[in-house]
Protein backbone atom coordinates (compact mmCIF):
# COMPACT_ATOMS: atom_id res chain seq x y z
CA UNK A 1 0.00 0.00 0.00
CA UNK A 2 1.58 3.32 -1.06
CA UNK A 3 1.67 6.44 1.09
CA UNK A 4 -0.74 8.13 -1.35
CA UNK A 5 -3.36 5.40 -1.05
CA UNK A 6 -6.52 6.41 0.81
CA UNK A 7 -7.24 4.06 3.71
CA UNK A 8 -10.26 5.85 5.22
CA UNK A 9 -12.53 8.17 3.24
CA UNK A 10 -15.57 10.16 4.33
CA UNK A 11 -17.74 11.80 1.69
CA UNK A 12 -20.36 14.31 2.91
CA UNK A 13 -20.93 12.30 6.09
CA UNK A 14 -23.66 13.31 8.54
CA UNK A 15 -24.74 11.93 11.90
CA UNK A 16 -28.12 12.89 13.34
CA UNK A 17 -29.32 11.60 16.70
CA UNK A 18 -33.01 11.72 17.68
CA UNK A 19 -33.52 13.39 21.07
CA UNK A 20 -36.49 14.49 23.14
CA UNK A 21 -35.73 18.06 22.05
CA UNK A 22 -35.55 17.16 18.36
CA UNK A 23 -32.81 15.99 16.01
CA UNK A 24 -29.20 16.57 17.12
CA UNK A 25 -26.94 17.11 14.11
CA UNK A 26 -23.62 15.88 15.58
CA UNK A 27 -21.64 15.63 12.32
CA UNK A 28 -22.46 17.94 9.41
CA UNK A 29 -21.25 17.00 5.95
CA UNK A 30 -17.65 16.07 6.75
CA UNK A 31 -15.25 15.16 3.92
CA UNK A 32 -11.83 13.74 4.72
CA UNK A 33 -9.21 11.25 3.61
CA UNK A 34 -6.73 9.36 5.79
CA UNK A 35 -3.70 8.17 3.83
CA UNK A 36 -1.74 4.98 4.25
CA UNK A 37 0.99 5.21 6.90
CA UNK A 38 -0.03 8.57 8.33
CA UNK A 39 -1.26 9.72 11.73
CA UNK A 40 -4.38 11.82 11.23
CA UNK A 41 -5.57 13.65 14.33
CA UNK A 42 -9.19 14.70 14.89
CA UNK A 43 -9.04 17.69 17.23
CA UNK A 44 -11.90 19.64 18.75
CA UNK A 45 -13.64 20.65 21.98
CA UNK A 46 -16.18 18.50 23.80
CA UNK A 47 -19.32 18.10 21.68
CA UNK A 48 -17.56 18.89 18.41
CA UNK A 49 -18.42 15.51 16.82
CA UNK A 50 -15.07 13.70 17.32
CA UNK A 51 -16.52 10.59 18.97
CA UNK A 52 -19.37 10.32 16.47
CA UNK A 53 -16.87 10.49 13.63
CA UNK A 54 -14.75 7.76 15.23
CA UNK A 55 -17.75 5.50 15.84
CA UNK A 56 -18.98 5.83 12.24
CA UNK A 57 -15.55 4.84 10.88
CA UNK A 58 -15.38 1.87 13.26
CA UNK A 59 -18.96 0.79 12.52
CA UNK A 60 -20.24 1.37 16.06
CA UNK A 61 -22.62 3.98 14.65
CA UNK A 62 -24.22 4.12 11.21
CA UNK A 63 -23.86 7.31 9.17
CA UNK A 64 -27.17 9.15 8.73
CA UNK A 65 -26.04 10.26 5.27
CA UNK A 66 -22.92 10.19 3.14
CA UNK A 67 -20.38 7.46 2.42
CA UNK A 68 -17.68 5.82 4.56
CA UNK A 69 -14.96 3.83 2.78
CA UNK A 70 -12.08 1.73 4.12
CA UNK A 71 -9.33 0.65 1.73
CA UNK A 72 -11.53 1.65 -1.20
CA UNK A 73 -14.60 -0.34 -0.14
CA UNK A 74 -17.89 1.24 0.93
CA UNK A 75 -18.54 0.05 4.50
CA UNK A 76 -21.72 1.89 5.53
CA UNK A 77 -23.54 -1.42 6.00
CA UNK A 78 -20.53 -3.52 7.05
CA UNK A 79 -20.55 -4.58 10.76
CA UNK A 80 -17.60 -3.53 13.00
CA UNK A 81 -16.02 -7.00 13.17
CA UNK A 82 -15.65 -7.08 9.38
CA UNK A 83 -14.12 -3.62 8.93
CA UNK A 84 -10.54 -4.54 9.94
CA UNK A 85 -10.38 -1.54 12.26
CA UNK A 86 -8.54 -1.63 15.60
CA UNK A 87 -9.76 0.54 18.49
CA UNK A 88 -8.14 1.80 21.70
CA UNK A 89 -10.70 3.34 24.05
CA UNK A 90 -10.06 5.93 26.74
CA UNK A 91 -11.90 3.69 29.25
CA UNK A 92 -9.41 0.80 28.76
CA UNK A 93 -11.87 -2.15 28.15
CA UNK A 94 -9.31 -4.69 29.44
CA UNK A 95 -10.03 -8.28 30.48
CA UNK A 96 -9.71 -8.26 34.30
CA UNK A 97 -8.82 -11.96 34.67
CA UNK A 98 -5.90 -11.73 32.22
CA UNK A 99 -2.38 -10.46 32.82
CA UNK A 100 -0.95 -7.60 30.79
CA UNK A 101 0.79 -9.91 28.34
CA UNK A 102 -2.32 -12.08 28.01
CA UNK A 103 -4.42 -8.98 27.28
CA UNK A 104 -1.92 -7.90 24.64
CA UNK A 105 -1.78 -11.30 22.97
CA UNK A 106 -5.52 -11.94 22.96
CA UNK A 107 -6.33 -10.12 19.66
CA UNK A 108 -3.83 -12.38 17.84
CA UNK A 109 -5.06 -15.73 19.20
CA UNK A 110 -7.93 -16.11 16.74
CA UNK A 111 -5.80 -15.16 13.75
CA UNK A 112 -4.48 -18.28 12.03
CA UNK A 113 -1.40 -16.48 10.72
CA UNK A 114 0.12 -16.25 14.24
CA UNK A 115 1.46 -19.27 16.14
CA UNK A 116 2.47 -19.14 19.82
CA UNK A 117 6.03 -18.12 19.07
CA UNK A 118 4.94 -15.29 16.76
CA UNK A 119 2.43 -14.05 19.36
CA UNK A 120 5.11 -14.04 22.09
CA UNK A 121 7.44 -12.06 19.81
CA UNK A 122 4.79 -9.44 19.00
CA UNK A 123 3.77 -9.13 22.66
CA UNK A 124 7.41 -8.69 23.70
CA UNK A 125 7.85 -5.95 21.08
CA UNK A 126 4.82 -4.03 22.34
CA UNK A 127 5.91 -4.46 25.98
CA UNK A 128 9.28 -2.95 25.09
CA UNK A 129 7.89 -0.10 23.00
CA UNK A 130 5.39 1.01 25.64
CA UNK A 131 7.57 0.42 28.74
CA UNK A 132 5.28 -2.30 30.10
CA UNK A 133 7.88 -4.98 30.80
CA UNK A 134 7.79 -4.46 34.57
CA UNK A 135 4.03 -5.08 34.74
CA UNK A 136 3.82 -7.87 32.12
CA UNK A 137 2.53 -10.43 34.67
CA UNK A 138 0.19 -8.06 36.52
CA UNK A 139 -3.57 -7.96 36.13
CA UNK A 140 -5.42 -4.69 35.32
CA UNK A 141 -6.68 -4.18 38.89
CA UNK A 142 -3.08 -3.87 40.10
CA UNK A 143 -2.11 -1.25 37.52
CA UNK A 144 -2.17 2.54 37.63
CA UNK A 145 -4.52 4.39 35.29
CA UNK A 146 -1.58 5.28 33.06
CA UNK A 147 -0.44 1.67 32.76
CA UNK A 148 -3.98 0.47 32.03
CA UNK A 149 -4.22 3.05 29.26
CA UNK A 150 -0.91 1.85 27.82
CA UNK A 151 -2.13 -1.76 27.80
CA UNK A 152 -5.30 -0.70 25.98
CA UNK A 153 -3.19 1.21 23.47
CA UNK A 154 -0.82 -1.74 23.01
CA UNK A 155 -3.68 -4.17 22.47
CA UNK A 156 -5.04 -1.96 19.68
CA UNK A 157 -1.64 -1.57 18.01
CA UNK A 158 -0.70 -5.25 18.14
CA UNK A 159 -3.65 -6.24 15.97
CA UNK A 160 -3.05 -6.10 12.21
CA UNK A 161 -5.61 -3.66 10.82
CA UNK A 162 -6.19 -1.26 7.95
CA UNK A 163 -6.49 1.59 10.43
CA UNK A 164 -5.91 1.98 14.18
CA UNK A 165 -8.26 4.43 15.91
CA UNK A 166 -6.95 5.80 19.22
CA UNK A 167 -9.48 7.56 21.45
CA UNK A 168 -7.71 10.00 23.83
CA UNK A 169 -4.78 7.55 24.13
CA UNK A 170 -2.59 9.68 26.41
CA UNK A 171 -5.16 11.40 28.61
CA UNK A 172 -4.34 9.50 31.84
CA UNK A 173 -0.54 9.73 31.62
CA UNK A 174 1.66 11.96 33.74
CA UNK A 175 3.96 14.34 31.86
CA UNK A 176 7.15 12.29 32.03
CA UNK A 177 5.45 9.03 31.06
CA UNK A 178 3.52 10.82 28.31
CA UNK A 179 6.68 12.23 26.69
CA UNK A 180 8.29 8.78 26.66
CA UNK A 181 5.19 7.17 25.16
CA UNK A 182 4.84 9.84 22.44
CA UNK A 183 8.36 9.10 21.20
CA UNK A 184 7.86 5.33 21.33
CA UNK A 185 4.42 5.48 19.73
CA UNK A 186 5.77 7.51 16.83
CA UNK A 187 8.69 5.09 16.46
CA UNK A 188 6.35 2.07 16.45
CA UNK A 189 4.05 3.69 13.91
CA UNK A 190 6.89 4.54 11.53
CA UNK A 191 8.63 1.17 11.92
CA UNK A 192 5.50 -0.76 10.93
CA UNK A 193 3.92 1.84 8.62
CA UNK A 194 0.74 1.90 10.71
CA UNK A 195 -2.19 4.09 9.70
CA UNK A 196 -3.68 5.85 12.73
CA UNK A 197 -6.56 8.17 13.49
CA UNK A 198 -6.05 9.95 16.80
CA UNK A 199 -9.15 11.36 18.54
CA UNK A 200 -8.28 14.08 21.05
CA UNK A 201 -9.23 17.39 22.61
CA UNK A 202 -5.57 17.99 23.54
CA UNK A 203 -4.00 20.30 20.95
CA UNK A 204 -0.44 19.59 22.13
CA UNK A 205 -1.02 15.87 21.62
CA UNK A 206 -2.54 16.40 18.16
CA UNK A 207 0.15 18.77 16.92
CA UNK A 208 3.02 16.70 18.30
CA UNK A 209 1.94 13.29 17.00
CA UNK A 210 -0.01 13.90 13.81
CA UNK A 211 1.11 14.26 10.21
CA UNK A 212 -2.14 16.09 9.50
CA UNK A 213 -4.83 17.53 11.78
CA UNK A 214 -8.58 17.94 11.35
CA UNK A 215 -10.17 20.63 13.52
CA UNK A 216 -13.88 20.10 14.25
CA UNK A 217 -16.40 22.37 15.92
CA UNK A 218 -20.14 21.85 16.25
CA UNK A 219 -19.94 18.93 13.82
CA UNK A 220 -18.34 21.02 11.07
CA UNK A 221 -14.85 20.57 9.66
CA UNK A 222 -13.08 23.86 10.29
CA UNK A 223 -9.68 23.05 8.80
CA UNK A 224 -7.60 20.11 7.57
CA UNK A 225 -3.85 20.55 7.24
CA UNK A 226 -0.42 19.92 8.65
CA UNK A 227 0.29 21.00 12.24
CA UNK A 228 2.22 23.96 10.78
CA UNK A 229 -0.79 24.96 8.63
CA UNK A 230 -3.11 24.83 11.62
CA UNK A 231 -0.86 27.01 13.78
CA UNK A 232 0.61 29.41 11.19
CA UNK A 233 -2.32 29.72 8.74
CA UNK A 234 -5.56 29.13 10.66
CA UNK A 235 -8.50 29.17 8.26
CA UNK A 236 -10.88 31.05 10.53
CA UNK A 237 -11.31 32.68 13.93
CA UNK A 238 -12.34 29.44 15.66
CA UNK A 239 -9.14 27.62 14.67
CA UNK A 240 -7.00 30.65 15.48
CA UNK A 241 -8.53 30.95 18.95
CA UNK A 242 -8.82 27.23 19.76
CA UNK A 243 -5.29 26.22 18.75
CA UNK A 244 -2.39 27.81 20.58
CA UNK A 245 -1.41 28.25 24.20
CA UNK A 246 -1.57 30.96 25.40
CA UNK A 247 -4.40 31.91 23.02
CA UNK A 248 -3.91 34.30 20.12
CA UNK A 249 -4.37 38.03 20.74
CA UNK A 250 -7.17 39.64 18.70
CA UNK A 251 -7.18 43.38 17.99
CA UNK A 252 -10.40 44.92 16.55
CA UNK A 253 -9.37 47.22 13.71
CA UNK A 254 -10.38 48.81 10.41
CA UNK A 255 -8.79 49.81 7.14
CA UNK A 256 -8.23 53.57 6.95
CA UNK A 257 -7.39 55.11 3.60
CA UNK A 258 -4.83 57.91 3.82
CA UNK A 259 -3.51 56.89 7.21
CA UNK A 260 0.23 56.53 7.75
CA UNK A 261 -0.50 52.85 8.51
CA UNK A 262 -3.11 50.75 6.65
CA UNK A 263 -4.76 49.39 9.79
CA UNK A 264 -6.06 51.35 12.75
CA UNK A 265 -7.20 49.61 15.93
CA UNK A 266 -10.45 50.61 17.63
CA UNK A 267 -8.32 52.17 20.35
CA UNK A 268 -6.62 54.40 17.75
CA UNK A 269 -3.31 52.52 17.57
CA UNK A 270 -1.89 52.44 14.04
CA UNK A 271 -0.54 49.11 12.73
CA UNK A 272 1.92 48.93 9.85
CA UNK A 273 2.03 45.90 7.55
CA UNK A 274 4.73 44.41 5.30
CA UNK A 275 5.22 45.86 1.85
CA UNK A 276 2.84 44.24 -0.64
CA UNK A 277 0.04 43.48 1.83
CA UNK A 278 -3.28 44.51 0.28
CA UNK A 279 -6.53 45.10 2.16
CA UNK A 280 -9.83 46.05 0.54
CA UNK A 281 -11.17 49.45 1.56
CA UNK A 282 -14.49 47.73 2.20
CA UNK A 283 -12.95 45.57 4.93
CA UNK A 284 -13.67 47.86 7.83
CA UNK A 285 -14.76 45.33 10.46
CA UNK A 286 -11.63 43.28 11.05
CA UNK A 287 -9.78 41.38 13.72
CA UNK A 288 -6.01 41.30 13.59
CA UNK A 289 -4.57 38.21 15.26
CA UNK A 290 -1.06 37.89 16.64
CA UNK A 291 0.24 35.05 18.79
CA UNK A 292 1.82 36.02 22.13
CA UNK A 293 5.14 34.54 20.99
CA UNK A 294 5.20 36.96 18.01
CA UNK A 295 5.16 40.07 20.20
CA UNK A 296 8.32 41.44 21.80
CA UNK A 297 9.63 44.43 23.73
CA UNK A 298 11.52 46.62 21.27
CA UNK A 299 15.00 47.98 21.86
CA UNK A 300 15.62 51.71 22.03
CA UNK A 301 15.84 53.18 18.56
CA UNK A 302 13.94 50.32 16.91
CA UNK A 303 11.20 51.90 14.80
CA UNK A 304 9.89 49.47 12.17
CA UNK A 305 6.87 47.38 13.18
CA UNK A 306 6.65 48.87 16.65
CA UNK A 307 3.35 50.20 18.00
CA UNK A 308 3.64 53.98 18.26
CA UNK A 309 1.71 53.98 21.54
CA UNK A 310 3.65 52.67 24.56
CA UNK A 311 2.42 49.61 26.42
CA UNK A 312 2.01 49.44 30.18
CA UNK A 313 2.98 46.31 32.10
CA UNK A 314 0.01 44.78 33.97
CA UNK A 315 1.05 41.37 35.34
CA UNK A 316 3.29 38.34 34.80
CA UNK A 317 2.83 34.59 35.24
CA UNK A 318 5.79 32.20 35.24
CA UNK A 319 5.20 28.88 33.45
CA UNK A 320 8.39 26.84 33.54
CA UNK A 321 10.85 28.33 31.06
CA UNK A 322 8.47 31.02 29.85
CA UNK A 323 6.80 34.08 31.32
CA UNK A 324 3.28 35.01 30.20
CA UNK A 325 2.98 38.77 30.44
CA UNK A 326 -0.10 40.95 30.15
CA UNK A 327 0.32 44.50 28.89
CA UNK A 328 -2.11 47.35 28.25
CA UNK A 329 -1.73 48.95 24.82
CA UNK A 330 -3.89 52.06 24.94
CA UNK A 331 -6.81 50.13 26.48
CA UNK A 332 -6.20 46.87 24.56
CA UNK A 333 -4.93 44.05 26.78
CA UNK A 334 -2.37 41.87 25.02
CA UNK A 335 -0.51 38.71 26.07
CA UNK A 336 3.24 38.47 25.44
CA UNK A 337 5.36 35.34 25.89
CA UNK A 338 8.98 35.69 26.94
CA UNK A 339 11.51 32.94 27.42
CA UNK A 340 13.57 33.17 30.57
CA UNK A 341 16.76 33.96 28.65
CA UNK A 342 14.96 36.85 26.89
CA UNK A 343 13.54 38.36 30.08
CA UNK A 344 14.10 42.09 30.60
CA UNK A 345 13.39 44.62 33.30
CA UNK A 346 9.77 45.76 33.07
CA UNK A 347 9.80 47.86 36.22
CA UNK A 348 9.20 51.08 34.25
CA UNK A 349 5.68 52.20 33.47
CA UNK A 350 5.92 52.40 29.67
CA UNK A 351 7.42 49.96 27.16
CA UNK A 352 7.67 49.90 23.38
CA UNK A 353 5.98 46.82 21.96
CA UNK A 354 6.98 45.35 18.60
CA UNK A 355 5.44 42.65 16.41
CA UNK A 356 6.63 40.30 13.70
CA UNK A 357 4.60 41.35 10.65
CA UNK A 358 4.99 38.06 8.76
CA UNK A 359 3.16 36.29 11.60
CA UNK A 360 0.06 38.52 11.62
CA UNK A 361 -3.38 37.06 10.86
CA UNK A 362 -6.28 39.08 9.53
CA UNK A 363 -9.91 37.94 9.80
CA UNK A 364 -13.27 39.26 8.72
CA UNK A 365 -14.99 39.93 12.02
CA UNK A 366 -18.50 39.05 10.85
CA UNK A 367 -17.84 35.80 8.98
CA UNK A 368 -14.74 34.75 10.93
CA UNK A 369 -12.94 33.87 7.68
CA UNK A 370 -9.28 34.54 7.14
CA UNK A 371 -8.64 37.18 4.47
CA UNK A 372 -6.71 35.37 1.74
CA UNK A 373 -5.20 38.38 0.00
CA UNK A 374 -3.59 39.40 3.27
CA UNK A 375 -2.43 35.84 3.91
CA UNK A 376 -0.81 35.56 0.48
CA UNK A 377 1.07 38.83 0.99
CA UNK A 378 2.34 37.60 4.33
CA UNK A 379 3.47 34.32 2.79
CA UNK A 380 5.31 36.06 -0.10
CA UNK A 381 7.02 38.31 2.42
CA UNK A 382 8.11 35.42 4.65
CA UNK A 383 9.40 33.42 1.65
Amino acid sequence: MSNDEIVVGLNDVHKIYPTSKGPLHAVRGVDLECRSGEILSVLGPSGSGKSSLMRMIAGLEQASAGEVTISGQRVNDVPPQRRNVSLAFENYALYPAMTVQQNLGFPLKNLKKYDRQAIRARVHEILEHLNLGDVANSKPAALSGGHRQMVSLGRALIKPADVHILDEPLSHLDLQFRNEVVAKLKSLQQEHGLTMILITHDQEEALELADRVIVLNDGLLQQLGTPSDIVMRPSNLFVADFVGEPPMNFIPCRFENGSSAPLVAETGVEIGLPQGAHISERANDLLLGVRPSELFFADDGEMEHVFESPAQFVRSEQLGEISVLTVDLKGQLLTVVQRRREARDLSGDQHRLGYRPTALHLFDRESGHRLNSFDEAMRRRSD
